[in-house]
């Protein structure tokens, strides 16, 4: 364990010395791309799925490491969505900010793992027998940072959301 801790707290130290590229994109185009990998194993589950995205949603960012952010929200909903569940993907800008938000159906968290689901390593459910690392958010919110913005996660009524606005 000790290798592997030590291992993945140096991946995450590259991300803190990483220059980004300011590449201009849509992340309508990326979230639109980022659900087609994952429709077959979306349609295996029968998840409903809703896209309400306003515009093309042009930003100005690192584009493939938004894209690793928009990927593992995306995974995550799809793998941890009970069977028959639903997703629901918003995003929009207001002013010179975007937004992006995933909920989808299942459990809530404890207001303790809202705040240590960023953390490597954690995973709310150790009995998971899930091929995860527990480093997936905590990348996800290191890239989001990086770009001077923050990630979000909230308790719905339909289960849980993430989110992040850039």
């Amino acid at each position: 364990m000790h290798k592997i801790f030590y291992y993945y707290e140096n991946v995450l130290n590259i991300f803190c010395k990483v220059r980004l590229a300011q590449d201009d994109f849509s992340l309508t185009d990326m979230i639109s791309q980022t659900f087609e990998k994952f429709e077959t194993l979306a349609a295996e589950k029968a998840l409903r799925l809703t896209l309400d995205m306003k515009g093309n949603l042009p930003v100005t960012a690192d584009e493939a490491r938004l894209g690793q952010v928009v990927t593992n929200f995306v995974s995550n909903a799809v793998h941890y969505t009970p069977h028959g569940g639903e997703i629901r993907v918003r995003a929009y800008a207001r002013g010179r900010e975007t937004f992006f938000f995933i909920e989808n159906t299942g459990k809530h968290f404890t207001e303790e793992e809202k705040e240590k689901i960023w953390e490597t390593f954690y995973r709310t459910d150790k009995s998971r027998s899930s091929k995860g690392t527990g480093l997936g958010l905590a990348i996800a919110k290191n890239i989001v940072e990086l770009h001077g913005s923050k990630v979000f996660v909230y308790n719905t009524e339909l289960g849980v959301q993430f989110g992040f606005k850039i």
